[in-house]
């Protein structure tokens, strides 16, 4: 496969392949070079176990008590295909500057991109008080972090930008889990009967990415600086006893807490994070530092710190005029952010439970399990307003400058163009009320708090024998699963968490604290195993079902700088059956083999979150703004579109867009006609809010997650023929494969954003559509792109609504018994092996698993380019899945593989 080194693109929400970087010889794109798709290039695995039991006799009886030590350690490391060598870079040579490079220029930071070698991409920080008056004095220089510290470091200083240091071309992005486990148990045995048993525990855990080579490309397919630490604790005590011969009782108490950090660093163009001052007066408003106008916080006229030449100015201007608004206000430079920057999470969670178990046998055909459990799951929220200076000068500001509406992320009133502050659009509301955030609608911040959630879980299960050769078993019972920390709280290094949680607004979180409870699900089974009388066959029907409610459905947020939501939404059904058979035994000669057979049905439904949108809500969101530029939605070709509680109204989103995109041609910036590629097309139908869909594992998000994990159909056959000390075991191995789709995958230049007409560059139509634009009331949209119809199905992709391809595998293994102590085995894993594909335009017949474009990150050119000039790679909406977030998975045809294997017995 490839991975583009850098793709140079006007859009720059989605860094869509647009034309802007080439000419049709190299594809439109300079910079679209073949690479490796960080695919593991060195795994090593280290393990070390010792387990120790000590025996205490007893003074007074034959028994004894255990003691148990358990020590366990281990790594696991892996380097990737994602050195400069491993992108593409055959000959390696110094990147200068020349016409042929201009974006190789170290000296002016404004059109500095790395090229060939890759730089470290290190950081300059403020050491300084903030919300003080800016000290030049206390801008300091940092590596990368755990990167090499003895060479020049690239950094940007009062005076501009100093040193090249670059990467080793040879040196690749890594990952490495590391875990140690510590435990001490007694054992105190009163009887052959009963017991009692403590055991404690400690445990370590870590999860370290080192990404610096990701970090400076347009598409690296690493975190560049991902930091998990654990430090577990532990205890429980367990009391049984065997009360009578129909009477088993087991009790259990337990107890765990966790030290946990989660650190993601979020670098930019210039390292960590972004040093500023802001020029504002004493209430938080901030000013443009030259004319002294009201101005927004977040507009480089109101900020200090990196310069255009690479230089850092915490104070760049003189006097402002005088009796401006700044002037009269008394407006000051203060330091508000220092150039720390990283997502992290140090919620504690403090886990307890109690159970108790009865197993009775009243006789020698029934026995029944019945016990219970509850869990109380607790959370230490950390107190996020102490310790950050300015973090409420953020949160003012970014009130002051958003209007918020539910299922929508918040919209800025601040207009680019004009620098001056517009209006709130249609159904959207002020964050702040002029004195402080709209309650419901603003953004605020929280301090320490702590959550709780219980959970009673009753369960029951019994066996019971008909006769000889006929058992009904059967279980029904209630499980919890906590959820995990990370997705409790939110919380930045930046003093700017504002900007961060407003990721998550669209799904009614105006505080950093979600309110993320356990789901809980009702499991529910019962078979029938029957022994064919006078033969060697016995077989096993197994009917099931469960049912979870408040599941808890992941969102990818920010899939690139690896951000997930988690939201109890779900309620997700399993139903199915269970079939093997058996016929004869493995160890004797003959033939013998076993059959299995599995039917899943499995779905879900997406509750409405606390403000009544869904994630549903989302799709169709997106929907509804294609559809607002198709001439179904002008009110006066349909006048249904302009009337409120119609179907025609949601789906052309009316309420946001006012049917003012449904025309033929649509204004610029300039006031220029640009034809509206969508005017004719048909109105796609939404999705239903009410529907059962495949369950996915995150849900589809733009360029991400568009598989499901759903398999309906799964068979195995394992036959054994065995004659003396020979048997040979062929297994067959099918699956139905699982589904994909999402309507979140194609997309298309949005026209008014575009600054030439697309028609007069048929093979580049979007090279000049940067995906931002300013309506007419004088907000910004920033969408990027329109999503489109998948144009290979004609219609918007309903989660799980494309099949994947069925797999048929075959194995092979053959033992031969040397002697009673030596047996020489062979494996052929794969003899046959193949993915029957299911006719799509984007088949590979090397593919089993397909969905989004490789690592979350990279999209289909859609209509940017003509699909003639389109590199084959960004051609089609779904493509291979390589599900880089799950390290050890593949999903394509693994090759023909042989082991031979020599046992020996002592």
């Amino acid at each position: 496969y490839f991975f583009p080194l850098y793709v140079p693109t006007n859009n720059a929400v989605y860094h869509i392949l647009d034309g802007s970087g080439g000419t049709a010889a190299n594809n439109w794109g300079s910079y679209f070079v073949p690479g490796s798709v960080n695919g593991q290039g060195y795994n090593q695995d280290r393990e070390t176990v010792a387990n120790v039991h000590f025996g205490i006799p007893h003074r007074f009886d034959t028994g004894r008590d255990d003691i148990q030590l358990l020590y366990v350690v281990g790594n696991l490391y892996t380097g990737f295909y994602s050195s400069a060598n491993d992108i593409g870079a055959a000959n390696v040579t110094p990147c200068t500057p020349s016409a042929a490079l201009p974006y190789c220029n170290p000296s002016t930071l404004a059109n500095y991109w790395p090229g060939y070698p890759i730089p470290w991409l290190d950081s300059t920080y403020y050491t300084g008080q903030l919300g003080q008056a800016p000290n030049s004095n206390d801008v300091v220089a940092g590596v990368f972090p755990s990167s090499p510290t003895q060479r020049v470091y690239n950094y940007a200083s009062p005076s501009g930008f100093n040193g090249t240091s670059y990467i080793d071309p040879s040196d690749r992005d890594t990952s490495s889990n590391a875990f140690a486990i510590e435990k001490l148990q007694y054992q105190r045995n009163f009887s052959s009967s009963s017991f009692l048993r403590f055991g404690a525990y400690g445990e370590y855990t870590n999860w370290f990415i080192f990404g610096p080579n990701a970090s400076q490309l347009t598409f690296g397919a690493a975190l560049p600086d991902y930091e998990v630490l654990g430090h577990i604790f532990g205890g429980n005590l367990t009391y049984a006893n065997q009360l009578s011969s129909q009477h088993q009782l087991t009790a259990k108490l337990s107890y765990m807490t966790q030290k946990l950090q989660t650190y993601n660093a979020q670098f930019g163009a210039t390292g960590l994070g972004t040093i500023l001052s802001s020029y504002v007066d004493n209430s938080g408003n901030c000013y443009n530092f030259t004319t002294g106008a009201l101005w927004s916080c977040y507009d480089a006229g109101s900020q200090g710190g990196l310069q255009d030449d690479g230089s850092i100015n915490l104070t760049p201007s003189g006097a402002v005029p005088a009796n401006s608004p700044a002037a009269l206000a008394g407006a000051h430079w203060t330091m508000t952010e220092n150039g720390y920057a990283a997502q992290v999470d140090n919620v504690t969670p403090y886990f307890s439970s109690a159970a108790i178990t009865d197993v009775y046998h009243p006789n020698e055909k029934l026995t029944v399990n019945f016990g219970a459990r509850f869990d109380s799951f607790s959370y230490r929220l950390n107190d996020l307003k102490s310790g950050y200076p300015t973090r409420q000068f953020w949160f003012n500001a970014f009130n002051r400058e958003n209007c918020g509406a539910p299922g929508f992320a918040p919209v800025s009133i601040w207009n680019p163009n004009t620098l001056t502050f517009g209006t709130c659009p249609a159904g959207f509301t002020p964050m702040w009320n002029g004195s402080g955030p709209t309650p419901g609608v603003g953004l605020t911040n929280v301090g320490a708090s702590t959550t709780t959630a219980n959970v009673f879980q009753p369960r029951v299960a019994f066996t019971w024998a008909l006769g000889p050769d006929t058992v009904i078993r059967g279980s029904y019972g209630k499980y919890a699963r906590p959820a995990a920390t990370s997705y409790q709280q939110y919380n930045t290094w930046q003093q700017d968490l504002a900007s961060f949680i407003s990721q998550f607004y669209a799904f009614g979180y105006t505080t950093p604290v979600h309110d993320v409870r356990p789901d809980t699900a009702d499991n529910a089974d019962i078979s029938w195993e029957q022994r064919v009388k006078g033969t060697a066959l016995s077989f096993k029907v197994t009917p099931f079902y469960r049912r979870t409610q408040n599941q808890l459905q992941y969102l990818a947020i920010n899939p690139l700088q690896g951000t997930l939501a988690g939201l109890n939404i779900g309620t997700q059904v399993n139903a199915g059956v269970e079939f093997s058979a058996q016929y004869g035994d493995f160890s004797r000669d003959g033939l013998s083999g076993i059959l299995s057979y599995t039917y899943t049905n499995s779905k879900v439904k997406y509750a409405a979150v606390s403000n009544g949108a869904s994630v549903i809500d989302t799709l169709n969101n997106y929907i509804a703004q294609y559809n607002s530029y198709t001439k179904s939605c002008n009110p006066s070709v349909n006048p249904a579109a302009a009337q409120p509680g119609t179907s025609a109204y949601a789906a052309c989103g009316t309420a946001l867009w006012g049917g003012q995109n449904a025309a033929p041609s649509l204004v610029n910036a300039s006031a220029s006609p640009i034809t509206n590629p969508y005017y004719n097309q048909s109105a796609q139908p939404l999705l239903s809010r009410d529907a059962w869909y495949a369950p996915y594992d995150v849900t589809p998000a733009p360029f991400t997650a568009a598989n499901g994990f759903e398999t309906p159909d799964v068979v195995t056959m394992i036959l054994n023929y065995r004659k003396g000390r020979f048997a040979i075991t062929p297994s067959l191995i099918y699956s139905s494969g699982s589904v994909y789709g999402s309507p979140l995958v194609y997309p298309g230049y949005v026209p008014q954003s575009c600054t030439a007409d697309p028609a007069s560059t048929p093979l580049t139509p979007g090279v000049s559509c940067t995906g931002s634009y300013t309506t007419g009331t004088g907000a910004v949209e920033s969408p990027g792109a329109v999503f489109l119809p998948d144009p290979y199905t004609g219609k918007f992709d309903a989660p799980g609504s494309l099949q994947e391809p069925s797999q048929l595998t075959l194995n092979l293994q053959m033992a031969y018994d040397i002697s009673p102590r030596l047996t020489l085995t062979l494996i052929a894993n794969n003899v046959y092996n193949k993915c029957y594909q299911r006719g799509r335009a984007w088949d590979d017949p090397n593919t089993c698993i397909y969905s989004n474009l490789p690592s979350n990150v990279l999209a289909p050119s859609g209509n940017f380019l003509a699909s003639s000039v389109t590199p084959v790679q960004v051609r089609y909406p779904y493509g291979t899945w390589f599900n880089n977030t799950q390290l050890g998975y593949t999903s394509e045809l693994q090759p023909f593989q042989v082991t031979v294997d020599l046992n020996i017995k002592l």
